[in-house]
């Protein structure tokens, strides 16, 4: 029987006993190992909140059981608070590594062989009274809101329903500072520390119209990375006017295909300057468009470092198609799909809340594990339809039957025993 989720929580655990204790000797009644690890289950197992989760304690056994501790949720917190977040970066590469060892990531591969990575902002906090020193501060009229943003990072292939997440960086105001933190800032500093734990991976970044400015683009091609970057009229003038003008005297290259009734334009210019600077970046440009009975369907534009030519720009535009996924297949999985990133598990005075988001986030991450490599966990989201369902239900029966492991509560809920007088079938 595959005990997948067994055998990567024992790894996480693993990860977690190399954190070093920020706690004061004495004053210890639980390992520092035990308390991280506790805070996981409570994501992993996608209860709603400390309460529900702490409330569990007497009424769970077996393997909802095993490794949880009889501690105060405010003393959960207040340890969680004070751990320094770059601590879990280690677990999300050993992750990965696993991931590139069992050959799951060869179908990832894309162009060039390199993979796609997704970059995108988004928020997980906010609030009009409930602040600390790392939140962002955004002022409308005469209110004032705490935020706290972050900047993902996704593996993804447009053939793959599965994306992967790497080791967000936090957009956040540091002790001290009155300049606010912004997303292009958060993506420079999390794609260095990407390199640093992946020296040799290839990949093409594919990101929003944010990021496809000179500043960026040198950075991404510093640290030896393609892209792919949204590219509209409106942010780049000077660079649409010299397409157009190529336009007049047929220097813009195009290719149409009729499929099924719809109509794919491409276009594409090779070799233009980013903007109207004298030091202006050279990119290359191209756009995609696909209409049915004269409708337009979809428009979009991107600049990127590869020459664009006949035989890749289907693939290029599926690339940059491919950005949604970072919306509809993480944050909004996050934010919809169980994992409750949007609901204020605690907030902190330091790095409670983004220590929240970063466990919950690497939960997804081992049930993407689970998506990827336990048939019998795919043998229950064919049965239930929903990825939500099967939690709710391993809650649910934790809490009237007994099981030694998740892989027993996934064959269980794949192929259910009748139970006669309430007694529960052996496990």
């Amino acid at each position: 029987m595959n005990q997948i989720l067994e055998s990567l929580l024992r790894i996480v655990k693993c990860e977690f006993n190399k954190i070093p204790d920020c706690r004061q000797v004495g004053k210890i009644a639980y390992e520092f190992s035990e308390v991280l690890y506790d805070n996981l289950l409570l994501y992993v197992q996608q209860y709603s909140s400390f309460r529900q989760f702490k409330k569990s304690y007497s009424l769970t056994q077996g393997i909802m059981k095993e490794g949880r501790i009889d501690i105060s949720s405010s003393q959960q917190k207040s340890i969680l608070d004070n751990v320094n977040s770059n601590l879990f970066r280690a677990i999300f590469r050993r992750l990965f590594n696993i991931l590139q060892r069992d050959k799951v990531l060869e179908q990832y591969v894309y162009y060039d062989n390199a993979y796609l990575m997704l970059m995108d902002g988004s928020g997980y906090y906010s609030s009009s009274k409930v602040k600390c020193s790392k939140c962002l501060i955004r002022r409308d009229d005469n209110n004032i809101n705490y935020q706290h943003h972050v900047l993902q990072l996704f593996i993804a292939h447009p053939n793959q329903d599965i994306i992967i997440p790497l080791m967000p960086e936090e957009i956040s105001n540091n002790d001290g500072m009155t300049k606010q933190d912004c997303e292009t800032n958060a993506a420079k500093r999390a794609l260095k520390l990407f390199r640093k734990d992946h020296p040799k991976l290839k990949a093409i970044l594919v990101g929003d119209g944010l990021y496809s400015e000179q500043p960026m683009i040198e950075e991404v091609i510093g640290l030896g990375m393609h892209f792919i970057f949204v590219a509209k009229p409106g942010d780049h003038k000077s660079m649409f006017e010299d397409i157009e003008g190529l336009r007049v005297i047929e220097g813009v290259q195009s290719y149409t295909i009729e499929q099924d009734g719809i109509s794919h334009y491409y276009e594409w210019v090779n070799d233009i300057a980013l903007n109207g600077n004298k030091n202006s970046k050279i990119v290359n440009y191209f756009s995609y468009k696909c209409s049915k009975d004269g409708k337009s369907h979809y428009k979009n534009s991107w600049v990127t470092d590869f020459a664009v030519n006949k035989g890749n720009i289907k693939l290029l535009a599926r690339a940059g198609r491919g950005r949604w996924k970072c919306e509809n297949e993480g944050f909004n999985s996050l934010k919809n799909q169980g994992y409750h990133i949007d609901h204020n598990y605690g907030h902190g005075n330091k790095n409670l809340a983004f220590n929240n988001y970063i466990l919950n986030l690497l939960s997804f991450f081992l049930h993407k594990f689970c998506e990827l490599k336990d048939k019998t966990f795919k043998k229950c989201y064919d049965k239930l339809g929903s990825k939500v369902l099967i939690w709710q239900k391993v809650r649910d029966y934790s809490e009237v039957m007994i099981f030694d492991s998740f892989a027993k509560i996934f064959e269980f809920m794949a192929n259910p025993v009748p139970v006669r007088c309430g007694i529960p079938p052996p496990c």
